[in-house]
């Protein structure tokens, strides 16, 4: 990864080489959306402002006569405001800890401590998607979750988990 070194601080330069703003950017696209039909206009670098946002003004207005210059505007609009490279790393980053974790990644997870499940564990998932484990305290929990007992919990593959009441059998 490219640095910079200015005094005390390093400047990890990966980032900001290469990033194209706007209607430049090989991720960049224009949409608008009439009642529950969208309308979409991928640039991919190629093409400049102002033809992508005629090429959406006109295919909204051959369907929705009077669209056209709401559709002109939205689209100039996202293509000064947006930031087409930072959705799709974020995009990429969410794919990649769906895969990391099999599912959704948790924002928080609260669980009984395997070595004692009177007290809570808190898990909460790093940038990275690495699991931290904190100790909760116990005035935060009590409130909210009652502590597990033998009659509530069985213990089975290394966790504890809920016993089914009547109800929940039926």
């Amino acid at each position: 990864m490219p640095e910079q070194t200015l005094g005390d601080f390093t400047i990890l330069t990966d980032f900001i080489r290469g990033k194209k703003a706007g209607s430049q950017s090989r991720f960049s696209y224009v949409q608008h959306q009439v009642g529950r039909k969208i309308y979409m206009v991928p640039c991919m670098g190629g093409i400049d402002l102002e033809e992508a946002c005629s090429l959406l003004a006109e295919r909204v207005e051959r369907d929705h006569p009077g669209e056209g210059n709401k559709a002109f505007e939205s689209a100039r609009e996202q293509l000064t405001i947006k930031d087409f490279d930072l959705e799709w790393e974020e995009l990429q980053h969410k794919i990649r800890m769906y895969k990391k974790w099999g599912g959704h990644m948790p924002s928080i997870v609260i669980v009984p401590d395997e070595l004692d499940p009177k007290s809570w564990n808190t898990i909460i998932p790093d940038r990275q998607g690495n699991p931290w484990v904190y100790r909760t305290p116990d005035k935060f929990v009590k409130d909210l979750l009652p502590p597990p007992t033998r009659e509530t919990t069985y213990k089975r593959n290394g966790g504890y988990y809920v016993r089914p009441d009547k109800r929940r059998r039926n």
